[in-house]
């Protein structure tokens, strides 16, 4: 069989989310010719590497993550899915940052594949001689006709008499090719009497390199009314603070938060989060984030003042880098300083935004209102920490959840409606013997075993239609979590986000409402502890 000519024909997108059910992510497709389909042992070859983020520099180091071998298809080519085996390589940042954008380099996670083939050669070798190269004296093989191996090629090799050096059977690596039937490998050479003879029955050969691309934790956005499943992401457009002007086409690097909530989303104030975006320094070298304010419906108008905020730890990689930066009121009101408690805000939007000679263009923005608690607790000056001790703004039965959302980013939601714990206990009993001489404190029935299960049933107050039809994101999220801290305590904890108690979403269904009058809709969620509640003779 000729050599053949492996090409790699289809790669990912330079970067695209790890998680699709449908067809898979991180797609590259092999195409191969050269006769390949007379040759039953032909394979493609294909080694996955994570390439390791230098800040600053080129990716310098790589993990190798396996070596996959996959047979042609009826067409000569083949298609590998790389996003299964990334997925135990990109993992989720718990931690949220109070403030400045900052790079985080968990979520997002840079891989590329060396390719080729291996196939059966039928090459057969008449005698194995010494080559001495440097300090050690090599095995090599003299073959019997002609070859095209090269040097980096593996080999299998199959001796006829085992009787001696039979460890020359197994894989050798070529390490210099002498002339076209004569090759040296990487095994020491070891004197026998007898000319020793056999076959190479496999090479592995690699022909090439991919390029370098990136894939994060989230999902391919796809618009489900046109279906249309094409290499484009579905994200919003952000292109005004003032309101969400419909979704776009346009490539996932243009700086978008991740997250499908666009309007202006409720929030108590002193409550933190954070939002996730993803950015290609070398496309937006002139970065600023400012914040905006309003009082009343946010419009040119009611605009009140535009603040400038530190860029923070900006990295500036040639690649695609994740950012966090603190987006909840309580930064917006402890960490870049400005009043909301104290002044007439009802309304913010932080924008990351390109700046050039033509003006200010917002790549990402994320857009709040500022709401009341339900008691009606005024609010207080967060430089007075005793007031802030005694003052909350927040409702005492309000429940926050944390929820990773289908775009790989973070989402927070504010239960404040009827909120509910209910503990079922399960308990095995057995009878136990009475004493000769009875006991003031002896049981007849006894506990063997007990068993508790929690639950708790959380409800919004009343929410909008589109926000109950944004919620189901919550019901179809991996990772839930009740957030703990207060606004005090997530002032001055340094741990915030690793203290988040971790539950599971058990509501079975979620029934899709729209009305045409404008009604109000209010939302239950059923959760469960992730884990098994502690508890004695368990």
């Amino acid at each position: 069989m000729a050599a053949p000519t492996v090409n790699l024909v289809r790669q990912p997108n330079p970067i695209e989310p790890i998680n699709d059910s449908n067809r898979g992510e991180c797609i590259f497709v092999l195409n191969g010719t050269g006769n390949i389909q007379q040759n039953d042992s032909f394979q493609y070859v294909i080694d996955l590497y994570e390439m390791i983020l230098q800040w600053s520099v080129t990716y310098s180091v790589a993990n190798n993550l396996g070596r996959y071998k996959l047979p042609a298809g009826p067409d000569g080519r083949c298609v590998f899915a790389a996003n299964q085996i990334l997925q135990s390589q990109t993992l989720n940042d718990y931690v949220v940052t109070l403030g400045d954008p900052t790079a985080t380099s968990l979520p997002i996670t840079a891989y590329a594949i060396t390719y080729g083939y291996e196939y059966n050669p039928y090459i057969t070798f008449t005698s194995i001689t010494p080559t001495t190269i440097g300090p050690d004296t090599f095995a090599t093989l003299i073959l019997a006709t002609a070859s095209d191996l090269a040097v980096g090629d593996l080999i299998t090799i199959s001796k006829d008499i085992l009787s001696y050096n039979s460890f020359y059977n197994g894989v050798h690596t070529v390490q210099q090719v002498t002339s076209p039937t004569e090759i040296v490998t990487d095994v020491l050479f070891n004197t026998v009497p007898i000319v020793e003879t056999g076959k190479i029955i496999m090479k592995t050969h690699l022909v090439g390199q991919s390029d370098r691309f990136h894939t994060y934790t989230g999902t391919r956005q796809f618009n489900q009314y046109d279906k249309n499943f094409g290499t484009q992401f579905l994200v919003q457009s952000v292109n005004s603070i003032y309101n969400y002007t419909g979704p776009n086409y346009v490539y996932s690097g243009d700086t978008c938060f991740l997250t499908n909530y666009q309007d202006y989303k409720p929030i108590y104030l002193y409550q933190f989060e954070d939002s996730n975006f993803i950015m290609k320094w070398s496309d937006y070298p002139v970065t600023q984030v400012y914040i905006y304010t309003f009082n009343g419906t946010p419009s040119p108008t009611t605009l009140t003042n535009i603040y400038f905020v530190s860029m923070g730890q900006w990295i500036t990689d040639p690649d695609e880098v994740m950012y966090k930066m603190g987006t909840g009121s309580l930064e917006v009101e402890l960490w870049y300083g400005i009043p909301l408690s104290t002044s007439n805000v009802t309304h913010y939007a932080i924008s990351v935004s390109h700046v050039s000679f033509s003006g200010v263009t917002h790549r990402a923005v994320v857009r709040r209102q500022i709401i009341n608690s339900d008691c009606g607790t005024a609010y207080v000056n967060p430089a007075d920490t005793s007031a802030r001790r005694t003052a909350n703004p927040i409702p005492d039965d309000c429940i926050r959840l944390k929820f990773l959302n289908p775009h790989g980013g973070w989402d927070y939601w504010n239960f404040s409606g009827k909120n509910t714990k209910e503990t079922e206990i399960t308990k095995n009993l057995f009878k136990q013997a009475y004493t000769t001489v009875p006991r003031s404190y002896d049981r007849g029935d006894t506990v063997l075993s007990v068993k508790a299960n929690q639950t708790i049933t959380v409800t919004t107050n009343w929410i909008k239609e589109s926000d109950y039809a944004y919620l189901d994101e919550l019901l179809r999220s991996p990772e839930v979590y009740i957030v703990t801290q207060s606004y005090l305590q997530a002032y001055l904890d340094v741990e915030i986000g690793l203290k988040d108690i971790p539950v599971i979403v058990t509501t079975p269904k979620w029934q899709w409402k729209r009305t045409r009058d404008g009604k109000l809709f209010f939302a239950s969620v059923d959760l469960k502890y992730s884990y098994d509640i502690a508890i004695q003779n368990s």
